[in-house]
């Protein structure tokens, strides 16, 4: 599956909903991050990623058809839909931006080398 062309579909629907994201990469996974990184990041993928990045949001072509639920793990609830049902990820994210919105301004930045800025 071409992960980054589906990143590509999500970032442009979300952009349509007024969230500003951004592809950060694309190798086998692709990922995608948000202008403000209190609303977590993006993973598609077809495997399980790497134990140290706890990806908020999560797009796996590996899970169930029809998947889209909240995992609690290491203590951290993260939200998995199946690729097909990617959709179902929006109305989450959605309400993570009001919620963020609420708490004022960001002081915490991402460092964004030129080469990223996409």
């Amino acid at each position: 599956m071409n992960f980054e062309k589906l990143a590509n579909k999500v970032i442009k629907r979300l952009k349509k909903e007024g969230v500003v994201c951004y592809l950060w990469h694309s190798t086998a996974s692709a990922y995608i991050r948000f202008q403000d990184c209190r609303m977590g990041s993006i993973r598609l993928g077809d495997h399980k990623g790497r134990s140290q990045y706890g990806y908020m949001w999560n797009i796996r072509s590996d899970f169930p058809k029809g998947h889209k639920k909240w995992h609690k793990i290491e203590g951290k609830w993260r939200f998995y839909a199946h690729s097909e049902n990617w959709i179902a990820i929006l109305p989450h994210i959605l309400e993570r931006k009001s919620r963020v919105e609420q708490w004022g301004e960001n002081k915490h930045k991402y460092f964004i080398p030129e080469h990223k800025k996409k």
